[in-house]
């Protein structure tokens, strides 16, 4: 599995310096770049077909109207885990892997926040390309949807999105959705 991993994201990196894109931060070495959807989805969908678990939980993300997934990947844990926020279902969330699955509670704040944030969205997906990575290698996949459509995907396969510096208002909103939910 590490040796797929570590193929792939090879794989991204050329992909990414191939094409020329709009780079939406402030920083030489890790860069936040706005690329269409549809190659997106083809970066990632090889390293989460790896399992049918993972598959299954973005299957059952595209019939959510309005929600948010996270799903995370880290050097060492031994499996991916999901979080999975689902507005029409009375804002329920839950986090996932394939080995346990629990409830998560977020406070009245932080639901009004996130669905105060996920509004201002601009209908964009990012690709965060790192040339250095510091520590254990960790893959994050963000999505979000609004009106029964994906508006937003983040997908960083080195290091998490919300370490990146911006001025851009679309990331500045992720990093701030990373901020509430990545913990819980």
């Amino acid at each position: 599995m590490k040796k797929e991993i570590s193929l792939f994201l090879i794989y991204l990196i050329l992909l990414a310096c191939s094409s020329p894109k709009k780079i939406v931060s402030n920083q030489e070495n890790c860069k936040a770049v706005i690329t269409p959807s549809e190659d997106l989805i083809l970066n990632y969908s090889s390293l989460i077909s790896s399992s049918d678990f993972n598959v299954k939980q973005f299957e059952d993300f595209d019939k959510v109207k309005d929600g948010i997934l996270l799903y995370k990947w880290q050097e060492g844990s031994g499996s991916s885990s999901f979080l999975i926020v689902n507005y029409d279902e009375k804002f329920s969330a839950f986090s996932k892997s394939e080995k346990f699955s629990k409830e998560v509670n977020f406070s009245v704040q932080e639901k009004n926040d996130l669905k105060s944030i996920v509004q201002t969205l601009k209908k964009e997906s990012y690709y965060q390309s790192c040339v250095i990575v510091e520590g254990h290698s960790s893959v994050y996949i963000l999505v979000i949807r609004r009106n029964d459509e994906n508006i937003l995907q983040y997908y960083s396969p080195f290091i998490s999105p919300y370490e990146i510096k911006t001025s851009y208002d679309n990331i500045k909103s992720i990093q701030k959705i990373l901020g509430i939910i990545d913990y819980k």
